[in-house]
């Protein structure tokens, strides 16, 4: 069901095609296409339309060509144009019918021009299953749910019976309004020994579009009972749970399902999703718990366990579970980056420093590895390295104002007062909220001798960020050197906040955050 350019041609099937081009030469160029040397099997081609220009099969090569370089335009007019010259080229048809399959994510008027194209395919060859099956698929996409039932009645009785057109019998039974016909087909489909949940996801999509996020629930929740969820399907079901709008929301939904089913780190980790962003951590870290139990070699589950921490200030724990992503998975540049930041808090600045240049080689184009490898070199006393890399990551507008920031400390702890203050208000324009960049200008004009400036921007941090230690730091400062009566309890203030300093409250650590959803491998 899948919707792919297959190398599947009739080129060589008597009374397909008469042509000039020889069997040998068609059998090189596919494969050449087969071997990935396309330049070559483009140039082959070429040569052989010199001699043979209305020979379809090798448009429609040509166009296996452009489809697999993802060059739809010139693939669609390459299948069309075989389909011209050869209209029994069942081949062509169908990899025209996929380009247009691909195009109808973001254009409806493809939907139609992809029945079009099966339709016609089929008036030439009533049998084909492929291009039977492919139409039900682009009629329901269409909505057209009665006609895509009558082409369902046309497969064969053994095509019929298989989990992918049975999946499509229940849409199309669902999308009919038929639903007590469709729930039993439902029924029958979990029993299925090929049913799966790519079967499912082919279809859910449009359930959901019709308004049946009960049937979408059943399905999954079928699924799960099963032991056949994944990511992806439990992502599909919380949509479902939230279209139905069920009491308790999807994270309720869930764990009653959780207690219906067999353990599974995979509902687990949705649940543990659903809490994260309900704000409650330490439910988020009882569900990875349990699930890391489940499935100790999983270094997904460590990695959000590892951020979770992070957010509840559990250092140790944080690093631990972090390392044992790595571990696992060295190859993941989030997780690299990730451990990279909870190191630089803990005082290991070249230890970060191995983690962020991990991830920069994998992502030379991110800024957020200039960034970091910048904050790193800084808090190691390696100014001069730390400006090469804020100088780069400042180029991107994602790390501009956190640049800008690092510069203005850099030009400061140089002496140059005037380019630091530059610095800091191209950070502060960058990010206006960015109460750091507000603080360390606090304490530049304070340098300056710039009092009431400095109380100004001291006071605009604070209004964004109360807890800021650095300008509640430089409070203290003005305090003393204006001999404010205030100045003890802003001492008792700075006191505490040092005390309660956490991870997630450091300046480097949350500029370099990565959410647990960063879970690309």
């Amino acid at each position: 069901m899948r919707t792919t350019i297959l190398c599947a041609f009739l080129l060589l099937c008597p009374g397909v095609l008469l042509s000039v081009t020889s069997e040998q030469a068609i059998l090189a160029i596919q494969q050449r296409i087969g071997a990935q040397d396309l330049d070559g099997a483009e140039k082959s081609i070429a040569l052989a339309l010199k001699d043979d220009p209305r020979n379809g099969g090798l448009f429609n090569l040509r166009g296996i060509i452009h489809a697999q370089r993802q060059e739809y335009d010139q693939a669609a007019k390459d299948f069309s144009k075989a389909v011209e010259l050869s209209p029994g080229l069942s081949g062509a048809y169908l990899n025209l019918a996929r380009i247009y399959q691909l195009r109808s994510k973001d254009d409806d008027s493809a939907v139609r021009s992809a029945i079009d194209v099966y339709r016609r395919l089929l008036r030439l060859q009533p049998g084909s299953v492929e291009a039977r099956s492919q139409l039900v698929l682009m009629l329901e996409k269409k909505g057209d749910f009665n006609a895509a039932l009558a082409e369902f009645a046309l497969l064969p009785a053994s095509e019929q019976q298989k989990a992918p057109s049975q999946t499509l019998r229940c849409l199309a039974l669902a999308g009919a309004g038929r639903m007590e016909e469709a729930q039993k087909a439902m029924a029958q489909l979990l029993e299925l020994p090929d049913f799966s949940e790519h079967d499912a996801l082919e279809i859910t999509g449009a359930l959901l579009r019709e308004k049946k996020a009960g049937f979408v629930r059943d399905l999954m929740e079928g699924l799960a009972r099963r032991g056949q969820l994944s990511t992806a399907g439990a992502e599909t079901l919380i949509q479902a749970y939230e279209a139905l709008g069920l009491p308790g929301g999807p994270r309720a939904a869930l764990e009653k399902l959780a207690r219906e089913t067999p353990p599974s780190p995979i509902l687990l980790v949705t649940l543990a999703r659903a809490a994260y962003r309900q704000h409650d951590l330490e439910g988020a870290l009882g569900y990875l718990a349990h699930a890391r139990e489940l499935s100790p070699q999983d270094a997904a589950i460590h990695f959000f366990f590892g951020i979770v921490a992070v957010d509840l200030d559990l250092a140790v724990e944080a690093r631990q579970s972090l390392q044992r992503a790595v571990e696992l998975d060295p190859d993941n540049a989030y997780y690299q980056y990730a451990l990279g930041g909870v190191e630089l808090q803990m005082g290991g600045a070249e230890q970060a420093l191995v983690h962020f240049r991990t991830y920069s080689r994998s992502r030379p184009d991110d800024a957020r590895g200039h960034f970091a490898i910048g904050a790193a070199q800084f808090k190691a006393g390696d100014v001069k390295e730390s400006r090469s890399e804020m100088e780069l990551a400042a180029r991107s507008r994602d790390t501009l104002a956190g640049a800008e920031y690092f510069l203005g400390r850099i030009a400061r702890l140089e002496g140059n007062s005037d380019e630091a203050k530059e610095h800091l208000e191209r950070s502060v324009q960058a990010d206006p909220k960015f109460a750091e960049s507000r603080a360390e200008l606090g304490r530049l004009n304070l340098e300056r001798g710039d009092v009431e400036a400095a109380r100004n921007q001291l006071q605009r941090a604070l209004e964004l960020d109360a807890d800021s230690y650095q300008a509640n730091l430089f409070l203290l400062a003005l305090y003393q050197r204006t001999k404010d009566p205030r100045v003890e309890a802003q001492r008792r203030r700075v006191d505490d906040l040092q005390k309660k300093r956490s991870l997630k409250q450091d300046l480097m650590l949350r500029t370099i955050h990565v959410q647990p959803d960063d879970r690309q491998r």
